[in-house]
């Protein structure tokens, strides 16, 4: 017995569309969650290398400033009085510098 005009029950042609409309929208979301998932690790996996990246800098900031402050305190050592005037001619330097900043911003205003 054949679906006539009467009969409220979808063709086999019908139910076979609506079938496969369902499996291509449960690929379709299958595929979107992978991608979201792949794009999610891929913005962590790039946020953990950022901040391995820093860390490394700041590591290596660290290592060269060690190597900055040993050597100037082997130079203290060997050279106290030359060390001391450097100290007092970039002390100096600093003063006029901070003096004709505060001068301009009072001028300016």
């Amino acid at each position: 017995m054949s679906a006539g005009p009467t009969d409220s029950r979808p063709s086999k042609a019908a139910t076979e569309a609506l079938e496969r409309s369902r499996q291509y929208a449960t690929e379709a979301a299958g595929k979107i969650r992978e991608a979201a998932r792949d794009l999610g690790g891929s913005a962590g996996d790039l946020a953990r290398t950022g901040a391995e990246s820093v860390s490394e800098a700041a590591a290596g900031a660290q290592r060269q400033l060690g190597k900055y402050a040993r050597s100037a305190r082997r130079h203290v050592a060997r050279e106290p009085l030359q060390s001391t005037l450097i100290a007092a001619a970039v002390g100096a330097a600093v003063a006029v510098l901070v003096m004709a900043l505060s001068r301009s911003r009072r001028d300016g205003d």
